[in-house]
């Protein structure tokens, strides 16, 4: 299995931001609970990076919270652009985490630089939202995916 997944690690040199993609039809559509449960996790690995573009369509309700995304998670991001190849401005396009309840859960997910703005106008605490988001690894267990796009269902 790791030896597969070096390869597609290999294999996967070229791609580009989903943001600048107008076409979001390779979005799975699913639950944030099915899509956490799916990221592929390396037992006592200290990053998990995730070779494939998985990517997923998803609801859930914005709790209102926010932060800046931590070390170990910025980390994750360079060793991801690093191994895919990536240009480094890539890991340094997530500055932003947002909390997003689904599930009676909360996840934390990062958010592209250039949604934030957008983001903060139009989403409200609880305000139910369908993200574009896609897998990027983990650290240790904590998984991280990336927003890709959003959009807001109800206020």
């Amino acid at each position: 299995m790791l030896f597969c997944r070096l390869i597609l690690l290999a294999l996967s040199s070229v791609w580009v931001m989903d943001v600048w993609a107008a076409d979001f039809s390779d979005y799975k559509p699913t639950s944030l609970a099915k899509a956490w449960s799916e990221a592929t996790v390396l037992k006592g690995a200290d990053y998990t990076i995730e070779a494939l573009n998985i990517k997923y369509v998803v609801d859930g309700s914005y709790t209102g919270q926010h932060r800046e995304v931590g070390k170990g998670r910025l980390e994750l991001l360079r060793r991801w652009a690093k191994s895919l190849g990536h240009p480094p401005h890539f890991a340094d396009m997530f500055e932003h985490e947002i909390a997003i309840g689904a599930d009676k859960k909360t996840y934390w997910l990062a958010l592209q630089n250039p949604l934030v703005e957008p983001f903060a106008a139009e989403a409200k605490t609880s305000s139910r939202i369908r993200l574009y988001i896609m897998y990027i690894g983990a650290v240790g267990e904590d998984r991280l995916f990336v927003v890709n796009r959003f959009e807001v269902l109800s206020q």
